[in-house]
């Protein structure tokens, strides 16, 4: 999309909705539309792939358009790789040492410490599901049962950790 759709956009957005809250949505599509002119600019023969950063951005601000560029006209990695570790990047980047993109110059560096992080989650996901897997069947007896309520008698360890999840 041209610059001229993006403003037509953003005009016909500010006539609709209330201002105050439209001026933040506009804004953030006039920096969409001038980070992806800027790097249109900065590497022409990477069009194709400027649409694919740009349709896989988590940030939803393109905010890693650039380093994700710099990293593909680099020849460090291919696209898909490329959007998938900066999609890890916006999920944890709070648990990392370096909260910018920007200062890992070395794509394999960020992606071995994203992968490093992911693995972490994982296992300790694991140990919660192991934590609350129930072995034995629920054993429980319905008492009191309406529109509005469920009085149930629980009989064993399982019932108690299957009724009592999600619970205060």
């Amino acid at each position: 999309m041209h610059l001229l759709s993006y403003k037509i956009n953003l005009y016909y957005i500010l006539s609709v909705y209330p201002t105050t809250k439209m001026l933040k949505i506009g804004q953030s599509i006039m920096v969409q539309a001038g980070r992806k002119e800027d790097a249109l600019k900065k590497y022409p023969e990477l069009s194709k792939d400027i649409d694919y950063f740009i349709q896989r951005d988590p940030s939803g601000n393109l905010k890693y358009l650039d380093w994700e560029l710099k990293i593909l006209h680099s020849k460090q990695a291919l696209a898909p790789e490329i959007a998938d570790v900066v999609d890890l990047f916006d999920k944890y980047s709070a648990n990392l040492k370096h909260k910018d993109i920007n200062a890992y110059k070395n794509f394999t560096e960020l992606r071995e410490a994203l992968f490093y992080i992911k693995e972490k989650r994982d296992e300790k996901g694991e140990k919660q599901e192991k934590r609350y897997h129930l072995e034995e069947a629920c054993d429980s007896q319905t008492v009191y049962e309406d529109s509005k309520f469920v009085v149930r008698l629980i009989k064993n360890k399982a019932a108690s950790i299957h009724y009592g999840l999600g619970t205060k």
